[in-house]
Formats: C-alpha cells, structure tokens, sequence
C-alpha cells in the first residue's frame, strides 16, 4: 500500500512540473503573425520599452513593440508580419518581418539597444515559389 502511495504521489509529482514547465514555456513566446498597425508621426521608436510579463522579455531594453515601430520606421512604413525573438552571431535580437506594399523587409533589431543590425529586402512576386 505504502508502495502504491509512493508512486502516485511521484506520477502526481512529475505531472504537474511538466503542467508547469509548460504553461511557462507558453507564456513566454513573444511570437505573433498578426501584423501592427502603422504608427503615427506623432508616435516615436525611441519610446520606453513596455513592461513585459515574461521573465525572458524583462531582460530586453527594447520592448517587442519598440522593435516593431523601429523596423517600421526603417522600412518606410508598411505592416509587421512577423517577430521573433533570436540570437545572430551572438548578439540578442528581435527579427522583424516588414510588408510594404510588394516589397518583404527582414531586418534584425538589437534587444539591448535597438540597433538595426540587418536589413535585408525583398520584392514579393507573388508567383507562388519561394525564391
């Protein structure tokens, strides 16, 4: 009995870590493909960062949305596709995906800072293949 004890309490016990390890790992995902809005002239980049819920975006000077506004800006305009949280050539930033009418511009914002550290563009045309 006491043995049959012993094992539900540790299945019980390894359930809820893996419940827990997994709510948080959601939580944290700053990832979305929902586009922004364009912001207006009187909003700037260069606002404070937001605060954030997740451990892991409190350590970012720059917020998601300071990023988002900042690839907007050196875009020209357009909608944020996509924004992800990585780690290029060791530096930590935000890789944001900008539409702007036919042309894609993927650029990496640097989380302590701000920087642009890459801007890459590209045409869309819309032929289907991913070129």
């Amino acid at each position: 009995m006491i043995r049959l004890r012993t094992a539900s309490a540790i299945t019980g016990g390894a359930v809820a870590a893996l419940a827990i390890g997994g709510a948080a790992l959601a939580a944290g995902s700053d990832h979305t493909a929902s586009p922004a809005p364009v912001p207006s002239a009187s909003e700037s980049a260069s606002s404070a960062p937001a605060s954030a819920s997740s451990p892991a975006a409190s350590a970012d000077a720059i917020s998601l949305d300071a990023a988002k506004a900042i690839a907007i800006k050196v875009a020209g305009g357009g909608q944020v596709t996509d924004i992800e949280r990585e780690t290029e050539h060791g530096r930590a930033v935000w890789d944001v995906e900008v539409q702007v009418g036919d042309v894609e511009h993927d650029m990496d914002v640097d989380r302590a800072s701000g920087e642009v550290l890459g801007h890459e563009s590209e045409r869309d045309d819309n032929d289907g293949n991913d070129d």
